[in-house]
């Protein structure tokens, strides 16, 4: 359940709290059926990641309490304009959390 809401994306941490190892997480990745889209985040699927997956792994990819933020947050919300600035995921961090890095992701 929980990876469809996330649209197939999953944090290895959520995959350990569910039991699995990281041992069975690698076995996945090797056998093609998880993808790795960041360090600690898979997407689940033989398809490449839509938007929505990307979203939430860049998420997922920025620790707790991160949000999606500037054009992203707009063009989820629907404003028009936003779309055309969507192509870079904008996301904030809590403020006392200033070492986030992820590659494709504005923090």
């Amino acid at each position: 359940m929980l990876v469809r809401h996330q649209w197939g994306t999953f944090s290895a941490k959520q995959a350990r709290d569910l039991g699995v190892t990281d041992k069975e997480i690698r076995a996945h990745v090797a056998a093609g059926r998880w993808r790795r889209l960041h360090r600690g985040v898979y997407f689940m699927a033989n398809t490449s990641p839509g938007r929505g997956a990307l979203r939430w792994a860049a998420l997922l990819a920025s620790g707790e309490g991160s949000v999606l933020s500037d054009n992203t947050a707009a063009a989820v919300y629907g404003f028009a304009r936003a779309q055309w600035f969507t192509k870079l995921i904008e996301v904030s961090i809590p403020e006392d959390r200033r070492d986030v890095a992820v590659p494709g992701v504005r923090v």
